[in-house]
Order: structure tokens, then C-alpha cells, then sequence
């Protein structure tokens, strides 16, 4: 396991430091481990793409986790996973799709995937698709099956990554050798707000729970209006 001191800078690995691996957490603790695993891999992808690569979510306390309604036994709070996107937004959708295409038709851009399995797959690892982010942890041990899921909205292709974390023929040749693609879905309302306000403020630790929180600060704006209706009708 790797020392992360969340006021260091020392480097962790080539291109990661403790200071852009640090917990988002509020009440973290000073020190605290992190997957060497997970770290090798991240490193990896960081060579694999030749781009930056900005990390958004590693340890989480269990408040944290709480409130992000994620699951209780997310693989964050034992400091074995590791969320992260590509700096460059267009890099971002560049790489994912090649790692997509490298899970469906194998070949030059499945080899990626022969390494990360050697990394995290063979030791019950675990990969995430999301609409704004990836996700990478090393959860289970020796012998134990790996496991990838797609949460994403398929932007990139027809095809959903709830596969094996290995290298797979999923598709028809005909896709495999550059067919156009048919059935694409729309970007989802995190990819949209993205866009419209940059920043990747849509992307720390989980994403998804953004909806829940919209939907939260909706309800209370429209129990603010309905009160202030309320009150104004009893003056009358």
C-alpha cells in the first residue's frame, strides 16, 4: 500500500503525487493508505494514453460516502479505488472510446486490457464506466472473479461493458472494422451540464448522485414557492 499524506507533495509514481491522489473527504485523515494496485494501473493508463490524467476521487471517509449516496461498501472507503478522466474533455471521450473498442474487438487497442487484468483482473479487480469518469480498484484476492460495469450512457457505442474484465470478442467483424455505428444514445444530464458549465463540476465521486441532489434542491425550491403562496394568501 502506498503512504498518502494529505498536505504532501511527494511523488507516488511517475506521474501522480500525493498532493492530485489526495481524499476529497473533509474529515480525512492525515495519513492513510492507498492501493498499490490501483496505483499501477492508473499509471499505466497515464503511459497507455500519453495524456494528463486528473484523479477525482480516491479514499472517502464513511460520511463522505454517505452523502453521495454511494454504496456502503464502495471500494473508496478502504482506499482501493481510484476515479479519474482524462484532463482534456475531448482526450477524455477519445480514450474511453478506445478503451470501449479495446474490451469489444480486442486487437491494438485491446492489449491495454491484457495489462490491466494482470494489474487488478487476476486479483478480483474491478472497472466502472461512468458518463463523466472511470473507476478502477482492486477489490477481492487471488482466484476471485473480476468484474466490470457500465453506468454510463453508452455515448460511445450500442454496447454495454457489463462484461468480463478481460479481453473479449463482443461485437460482429463488421464493427470491429469501422462499420458506423448505429443506435447511439444522447448524452445524459451530467454530460449536458458539463458542457454547459465546465469545470468538471459534475464529476467528483460519483456523478450519479448529482441527480439526487437536484432533485433534492428542486423539491425544496418548490416547497419554498408553495409556502411563499401559502403565506401570501393568509395576508389577503
Amino acid at each position: 500500500m502506498a503512504i498518502i499524506r494529505q498536505n504532501g507533495t511527494a511523488q507516488v509514481r511517475d506521474n501522480f503525487t500525493q498532493a492530485e491522489l489526495r481524499s476529497g473527504s473533509w474529515n480525512a485523515p492525515d495519513v492513510w493508505e492507498l492501493s498499490d494496485n490501483t496505483l499501477d494501473a492508473l499509471q499505466r493508463l497515464r503511459e497507455w494514453s500519453g495524456e494528463p490524467i486528473v484523479v477525482t476521487s480516491t479514499l472517502r471517509t464513511p460520511e463522505h460516502n454517505a452523502l453521495l449516496s454511494a454504496s456502503p461498501t464502495s471500494m473508496h472507503l478502504t482506499g482501493q479505488a481510484i476515479d479519474f478522466k482524462w484532463a482534456d474533455p475531448k482526450v477524455h471521450d477519445q480514450m474511453v472510446r478506445k478503451l470501449r473498442n479495446g474490451v469489444v474487438c480486442g486487437g491494438v487497442d485491446g492489449i491495454i486490457w491484457v495489462e490491466l487484468y494482470d494489474r487488478l483482473g487476476n486479483k478480483g479487480g474491478g472497472f466502472g464506466w461512468y458518463e463523466t469518469f472511470l473507476h478502477i480498484d482492486d477489490r477481492g484476492g487471488e482466484g476471485d472473479d473480476p468484474i466490470m460495469w457500465d453506468l454510463s450512457n453508452n455515448k460511445f457505442d450500442q454496447y454495454d461493458m457489463d462484461t468480463q474484465f478481460n479481453v473479449e470478442a463482443l461485437a460482429s467483424d463488421d464493427y470491429c472494422q469501422g462499420a458506423p455505428q448505429k443506435g447511439k444514445k444522447k448524452p445524459g444530464l451530467i454530460r449536458v451540464l458539463e458542457s454547459i458549465f465546465g469545470g468538471g463540476k459534475f464529476s467528483e465521486d460519483g456523478a450519479l448522485s448529482f441527480i439526487d441532489r437536484l432533485t433534492t434542491y428542486l423539491m425544496l425550491i418548490a416547497l419554498g414557492i408553495t409556502a411563499t403562496i401559502i403565506y401570501k394568501k393568509t395576508k389577503k
